[in-house]
């Protein structure tokens, strides 16, 4: 897993910097925002809460993170994941809670889930990537 450096309470109108250090053997992903980049500069306007993701690190080709997809996106009930050998689907919201999750499947259904944004953490045989979709 990791760590992340910068976290706890900031006064409205200042700046947070916050940094996830993976640990040995491990990389960051994302953050529960999508943002992909380690290191970030936050204006704090408004409570908020970031959640780093990190993965076991393993070698893997770059094509294979590149060629996970989600369709359709926006969506109003099944998602689809077009990757080849898709180990497990878990449907994020943006703090990072896991609300819902599927072994051994390339789709889940968000039919129960309120509009908004999520975040879809597909693990695939050799990587974990992270995906934005909006549910209507």
């Amino acid at each position: 897993m990791g760590t992340v450096i910068g976290g706890g309470m900031y006064s409205y109108g200042s700046y947070a910097q916050l940094q996830a250090q993976p640990n040995e053997g491990y990389h960051f992903v994302c953050w529960n925002d999508h943002d992909s980049s380690s290191t970030r500069f936050v204006l704090v306007e408004d409570d908020a809460v970031y959640v780093a993701t990190f993965a076991a690190s393993v070698s893997v080709a770059e094509h294979t993170t590149k060629n996970v997809s989600l369709y359709p996106n926006p969506t109003t009930d099944m998602v689809y994941v077009i990757s080849d050998a898709v180990a497990k689907l878990e449907v994020l919201d943006l703090t990072g809670r896991v609300l819902l999750s599927n072994e051994g499947q390339n789709s889940v259904s968000m039919r129960g889930l309120p509009s908004g944004v999520y975040l879809v953490r597909i693990h695939v045989a050799d990587a974990v990537v992270c995906r934005r979709v909006v549910k209507r």
